[in-house]
């Protein structure tokens, strides 16, 4: 399925200009997701820079899905933007409506999914549950911070908030926090990670940095389906299959969860040499398990030729755990 991408557009809404990557189907989308990035981070995150076939945009538009991969307030185009604007309850309002006015517009598909990592997949997780007036597919996020090893603890109090940004991390900070061990990433892009690092707003570092209090509030306002992503090597919180058992145990108003942590990754999954595997498994295309979103028969990926096929549109929809030698799976579904 041929798509199309454009990597300078600007979306407006409430009169904020907000720069974005799209990538389109060709013909109308089955639905659109809504790509948020993390602190630091634009939307190039969803599309890697080295590695084509690892971009979310890429690969959700040749699966037929619309997506918009958006630089969050106070990034990119929406830079100027300051103040209260950009704490993490105005930010969600803000990409709530955007998200809205795309459904409006009759460009949505079947509804909105939202796709969030790290700062954004605190805004996701924030948008999900404000109940938002658009069809909500469902929300899947990585790098969630809920709860900080002391030597983050020690280090966010460290971090000078007198201004309106924070700096951005330099090289081998960003090595030891955000990515795994060599050989589970091309080195060339601690590179450009490190040319493109944007200053973090210090509204959304606070929210961030008290995050681990909040969630437990906000997770169980969530119903739609959530899933919920741990990678491997995640150094910036705490990680491990009893934080996705407590993630899970958290949203026990959704429908379902599934809750998995992603080997051979480290925070920035989408970065990382597994991310189309990553991706695959977000967007419902797993092996025996049609996933979500769930708005018609998922096309799937001949490795060999290259070319989309579908899946059995008549499997049951019934959730099960793949064997897995380290147990670092949680899965539960309401019938």
């Amino acid at each position: 399925m041929p798509d199309s991408t454009d990597e300078g557009l600007t979306l407006t809404v409430d009169s904020v200009s907000l720069s974005a990557r799209v990538s389109a189907p060709v013909g109308r989308a089955r639905a659109t997701v809504l790509a948020l990035p993390g602190g630091g981070y634009g939307a190039w995150y969803w599309d890697h820079p080295l590695h084509p076939q690892a971009s979310l945009l890429r690969l959700g538009s040749l699966l037929g899905f619309r997506v918009i991969a958006v630089d969050r307030p106070g990034y990119g185009a929406s830079s100027a933007l300051g103040g209260d604007r950009l704490t993490v309850p105005a930010q969600a309002q803000l990409l709530n409506e955007l998200a809205a006015q795309s459904h409006a517009a009759g460009e949505a598909g079947a509804g909105v999914f939202l796709v969030g990592h790290s700062l954004g997949a605190i805004m996701a997780l924030e948008m999900a549950a404000g109940e938002p007036s658009y069809p909500l597919i469902g929300v899947a996020v990585s790098g969630v911070p809920i709860r900080y090893p002391d030597y983050m603890v020690a280090g966010l109090e460290q971090q000078p908030i007198g201004g309106t940004h924070l700096p951005g991390h330099d090289a081998e900070t960003i090595a030891r926090m955000f990515y795994g061990p060599d050989g589970t990433y091309d080195p060339r892009i601690l590179v450009f990670d490190v040319d493109h690092q944007a200053p973090v707003p210090v509204p959304e570092f606070l929210n961030a940095k008290t995050y681990p209090l909040v969630f437990p509030v906000v997770a169980p306002r969530i119903r739609v389906p959530v899933q919920y992503v741990i990678a491997e090597n995640e150094a910036s919180s705490v990680g491990g299959t009893v934080m996705l058992s407590e993630a899970a145990r958290r949203f026990s108003a959704s429908r379902r969860v599934d809750a998995w942590e992603q080997s051979s990754a480290g925070h920035c999954v989408s970065l990382h040499l597994v991310a189309r595997a990553y991706h695959l498994r977000v967007l419902g295309v797993r092996r025996g398990v049609p996933g979500y979103p769930r708005v018609s028969p998922v096309p799937t990926i001949d490795a060999d030729a290259g070319r989309p096929r579908r899946l059995d549109a008549g499997r049951p929809r019934r959730l099960f755990a793949e064997p897995r030698s380290r147990g670092a799976e949680v899965l539960r579904c309401k019938q």
